[in-house]
């Protein structure tokens, strides 16, 4: 019985500081929008794609590195 005692008391001291630090995190608020968080449009990043075709003519044709798809189809170069 004698040992029972601090035990108890020793869990309701652990019981009342867990209740405090979940009642302090709910106290938290996330700042207001900060200036990293502005979104910007930016341009879609294309390259030409250079090839010989089977008859040796020089041709070429534009990819979309943002979209990962080809834009046009394959141009002679003159």
């Amino acid at each position: 019985m004698k040992n029972k005692k601090p035990l108890l008391f020793l869990f309701a001291i652990l019981l009342s500081l867990n209740v405090m630090g979940i009642g302090a995190t709910a106290v938290y608020t996330p700042s207001i929008q900060s200036d990293g968080d502005i979104i910007t449009p930016q341009a879609e990043v294309t390259e030409w794609v250079f090839r010989y075709n089977e008859n040796g003519v020089l041709q070429k044709r534009l990819w979309s590195r943002t979209y990962a798809k080809w834009l046009t189809d394959w141009i002679d170069v003159k």
